[in-house]
């Protein structure tokens, strides 16, 4: 019930509050709900990065050792900096608009230093893998609309064999 409570809180929040949308998600314990969120939300470019900056955000949190983790939250009661190692600080901020793509790229690359890999962040890393595979093809759709040839954008994003004969055919 809880966390039906939050799923409903971030979609109606996350058009307007991304930050707080973010936030929201992140108390989920189940990321694949995070992810039928995701992929119920209007498909655009921003929010493909969002849940993509969403994932990458959960691997870190997820691979920070326990205890580690468990002292840096009782510390941010004082001070909400000591949550994340000196590392992290240049990736987490919002207040940069080209620092939440750097960190979508480390975690996909896994570049990520002294972290250990959990159940959670395998997902999370699945997840974000699967989040920047739409974002090039919502970006390949954009591309065809351009061309104005008569092929559907829609059935292109999302039916594999129609993608494929509309490229055969445009490229003949």
């Amino acid at each position: 019930m809880r966390f039906s409570v939050i799923l409903k809180a971030a979609r109606s929040i996350l058009p307007e509050d991304l930050h707080l949308g973010i936030c929201l998600l992140m108390a989920l314990k189940d990321i694949s709900q995070a992810k039928e969120l995701f992929l119920q939300l209007p498909r655009s470019i921003v929010t493909l990065q969002t849940a993509a900056f969403y994932f990458a955000l959960k691997v870190c949190i997820e691979e920070l050792p326990p205890d580690d983790m468990n002292v840096r939250i009782n510390a941010s009661c004082a001070d909400p900096f000591k949550v994340f190692p000196q590392h992290f600080y240049p990736y987490i901020f919002f207040h940069r608009p080209h620092r939440p793509l750097q960190l979508i790229h480390l975690v996909d690359q896994g570049k990520l230093p002294d972290c250990t890999p959990t159940e959670t962040s395998r997902e999370a890393r699945k997840l974000l893998a699967s989040f920047i595979a739409l974002q090039g093809e919502f970006l390949q759709t954009l591309q065809l609309q351009s061309l104005d040839c008569g092929v559907d954008p829609l059935r292109f994003s999302r039916d594999e064999q129609y993608r494929n004969d509309s490229i055969l055919g445009l490229a003949m």
